[in-house]
């Protein structure tokens, strides 16, 4: 008669089997419960880190709101005319900038500058006078525009066009804020030194007459006369753009031979320019 071995009954045999894979699906779990505990801890930071990244990109795109709520939602003109830096040229209530007529450092857009007074300067001269006997051409844009002379010191009124008339005329137009104004006009007070058969001139395009005087002799500009324009009369009347510094060259019967929107880097390029306009080079 056939007899089973202890401990190797069938029964015992599969309760054994059963419970090695109840082991081992336990075990899996522990390790997919902690897989998924290590990739929750790793994901953390990079989740912060977005949440970072929209925080702070939400902060820099509401700044210009917050800056034009808090200066009143006023395009103030010139706003951007407050550095002297300015662009070479320098807008003129314009992109740059420059400013010293709408929007400049000293200028208030076409608002009355006020009476025109008396300034003080070390090295005072006289603007150029009307000759009687000389008189600019119909077409002449500068004919009739008005200004005082702001080397003289004196607030001397004259038309232009009857002043300047009988000479090839370079006028410059600047202003007292203006950093590359700042590094040409010795060239122009130069070009009135050695071209006497010319009339250099200078227009200061700002309110702030004495700012203009001030600068003349801070940079040792003694020859060349200087019209002050407070109001804007000649660049309204030519037409030029809204920049300093710029040049025009008349003929001597008053028509303009050509405009320089620029800054002359030095004396020798300024006068090239002067002689290519006056021949009808450019």
């Amino acid at each position: 008669m056939a007899t089973t071995p202890p401990g190797s009954h069938p029964n015992a045999a599969a309760s054994g089997h059963g419970t090695s894979d109840e082991a081992t699906v336990t075990s899996e779990d522990a390790d997919v419960a902690r897989g998924s505990e290590e990739e929750a801890g790793a994901s953390r930071p990079r989740v912060l880190l977005l949440v970072l990244a929209i925080v702070i990109g939400l902060l820099v795109a509401a700044i210009p709101l917050v800056a034009g709520v808090m200066s009143g939602g006023d395009d103030q003109p010139g706003a951007q005319s407050q550095q002297p830096q300015q662009a070479e040229p320098g807008m003129v209530g314009g992109a740059g900038s420059a400013s010293g007529g709408p929007g400049g450092p000293g200028g208030d857009g076409d608002a009355d500058p006020g009476p025109e007074q008396p300034v003080s300067i070390t090295n005072p001269r006289s603007c150029p006078a009307p000759e009687d006997a000389t008189q600019p051409a119909p077409d002449s844009e500068l004919a009739g525009i008005e200004l005082p002379c702001l080397t003289s010191g004196k607030n001397e009124t004259a038309d232009l066009g009857a002043a300047l008339a009988g000479k090839p005329t370079i006028i410059n137009v600047w202003a007292w804020w203006c950093e590359p104004c700042r590094r040409e006009l010795p060239h122009f007070d130069k070009l009135a030194k050695q071209h006497p058969e010319w009339n250099v001139a200078g227009i200061h395009l700002d309110k702030k007459s004495q700012a203009g005087a001030d600068f003349l002799d801070e940079l040792n500009v003694t020859t060349m006369p200087v019209y002050s324009d407070r109001s804007h009369r000649f660049d309204t009347a030519t037409s030029l753009p809204k920049v300093v510094p710029i040049t025009v060259v008349y003929r001597a019967d008053g028509t303009r031979a050509q405009m320089y929107p620029q800054v002359f880097r030095d004396y020798e390029e300024l006068e090239a320019a002067v002689h290519a306009a006056l021949s009808g080079q450019n």
